[in-house]
């Protein structure tokens, strides 16, 4: 839309200068040469007149443009945090697929109010923030990895539990967890990525589990590999990621509608280190089937 806006006001300061040339008055006895010379400066200042207009009328309809895109972008936003309650749930398991259905979702946590959500001890004293949990492809829920908090909020050291070390959560929704303080600092350092040499004091991503942090970053493809909708949270019911929640029929990539897949449902690989959630073939014709027919409506 910027480029069409930057586009037209253009042509406009162009095309409004070719008055000049008409209305031009140059004296009837200077010579042909000196007719055309002083054509040419009167055009000349027309146009830089015109464009300076013009350049103004972008700057006012471009910062217009921006703030009602960043509007609807954040529209777009408060607009998808109210529709998880009316998603529709796709796949059972793969064998059997059976017919969409709403889903509740009163009692689950999306994954954005997981993460960054304060650990307390059971004392209620906050120790940690949670930085990330690890699942395995069937969505159970196996690591969770916090932050110390570092210093005075700065930095912190990443260390791994096991998920059962979470008790509940607070009303608060903090996350209350069966740990000290001191049992935090003292945890080895977790990284996701092996370090170069071995170090025992460091605990590493395995390679059987996946980071929801990075999951909210997945695409669904279909059994050809080909990407049919974007991951727009992971719902939790209890120590297990229950749904995935995508977004497709996107437009200008924003908006769209809304389904929650089956997490145990759907095939989950690594490709190289990106994640997918990949669709069979039978999987692929219903979401394609009902991808049209919310499109219709």
């Amino acid at each position: 839309m910027t480029n069409k806006i930057l586009m037209g006001a253009s042509i406009l300061a162009v095309l409004a200068a070719f008055p000049a040339f008409a209305e031009t008055k140059v004296d009837a006895n200077a010579s042909t040469e000196t007719k055309i010379e002083a054509k040419l400066d009167n055009a000349g200042e027309a146009i830089k007149e015109n464009a300076k207009k013009a350049g103004e009328v972008i700057d006012r309809k471009t910062e217009q443009a921006g703030a009602a895109t960043r509007e609807a972008y954040e529209d777009t936003k408060a607009a998808s945090k109210d529709a998880y309650g009316d998603v529709k749930a796709y796949f059972s398991d793969d064998k059997d697929i059976k017919a969409i259905s709403s889903v509740n979702f009163d009692g689950r946590l999306t994954a954005e109010e997981l993460m960054g959500a304060d650990v307390a001890n059971p004392a209620g004293e906050k120790i940690g923030k949670i930085e990330d949990v690890l699942v395995d492809n069937e969505g159970d829920a196996e690591t969770v990895i916090i932050n110390d908090g570092g210093v005075l909020g700065l930095g912190g050291k990443l260390v791994a539990f096991d998920y059962d070390i979470i008790e509940g959560f607070t009303g608060d929704k903090d996350v209350v967890v069966k740990l000290t303080d001191k049992s935090l600092k003292e945890a080895k350092r977790f990284e996701y990525e092996a370090p170069s040499k071995p170090d025992a004091k460091i605990s590493v991503m395995p390679a059987s589990q996946f980071s929801v942090k990075k999951i909210l970053d997945a695409k669904v493809v279909d059994a050809q590999g080909k990407a049919v909708a974007d991951v727009d949270t992971v719902a939790f019911d209890g120590d297990d990621a229950d749904y995935v929640i995508v977004t497709f029929n996107k437009i200008l990539g924003m908006g769209g509608d809304k389904a929650a897949l089956d997490f145990e449902a759907i095939d989950l690989v690594n490709n190289n280190g990106k994640y997918q959630f990949k669709l069979n073939s039978q999987q692929t014709a219903q979401f394609q089937n009902h991808k049209e027919t919310t499109k219709a409506n």
